[in-house]
């Protein structure tokens, strides 16, 4: 079987809802990680939050645990790289409708909408900051 042939037998059987773990013992060459076995089993949310705190150190460690300490927050979807970090409506959401947070100097952060600077300051007023403007969104509702 060639390289090509094995790829469509395992993309074939994907589309036809093999799960990851089948899809595996199949076609050995198949790899995935936590996350996308999370997406998977439908607790990526819990996943990504576990990993985010885990993973990330420093600044941006801080600013997470104090967001993660937050239900309200914590019921969002965290994403976080590329200097920002930022909370989604759910992990499939695509659009980027929610502020975003950038450090700022060398120790504080600001919450950031539509280019429109919300709060600045430490992690606790930008987490606090990050609250209230939830607590007036509206979040989107896919009709």
């Amino acid at each position: 079987m060639s390289d090509l042939e094995a790829v469509a037998g395992a993309a074939g059987m994907w589309l036809s809802g093999a799960d990851l773990r089948t899809l595996v013992s199949a076609w050995p060459f198949v790899e995935f990680d936590e996350l996308q076995e999370a997406y998977a089993c439908g607790d990526e949310l819990e996943t990504k939050w576990r990993l985010l705190l885990r993973d990330t150190r420093g600044r941006w460690r801080d600013l997470i645990e104090t967001t993660h300490g937050r239900p309200a927050l914590q019921s969002l979807f965290p994403i976080h790289g590329h200097g920002m970090f930022r909370l989604t409506w759910t992990s499939r959401d695509s659009r980027y409708d929610t502020p975003h947070v950038r450090a700022y100097g060398a120790e504080n952060y600001e919450l950031v909408e539509a280019g429109e600077v919300l709060a600045r300051g430490g992690r606790t007023e930008v987490v606090d900051a990050y609250e209230r403007w939830l607590a007036h969104a509206v979040p989107f509702q896919d009709t």
